[in-house]
């Protein structure tokens, strides 16, 4: 289900030569529900180059930067 979603999302990227800010979005945030880590990190900063203060983009990449790379308590 999820490998489907981000074949289609990065269809779409592609057609719009990464100008789809939705769509890097959603496959960014898909990666992350994958536990694709690392790619759903380099998504979200992606996305942040497009919308730099888009809040929603920044909680997302904090949450998993998180999962990547946990701070001690």
């Amino acid at each position: 289900m999820y490998s489907q979603s981000v074949y289609c999302y990065s269809k779409a990227i592609k057609a719009s030569n990464s100008r789809d800010i939705d769509a890097l979005f959603d496959r960014a945030y898909i990666y992350s529900e994958m536990g694709e880590l690392r790619k759903s990190i380099e998504g979200f900063k992606l996305v942040l180059k497009h919308k730099p203060r888009d809040l929603v983009t920044i909680n997302e990449l904090a949450k998993v930067s998180y999962l990547f790379h946990p701070f001690p308590i």
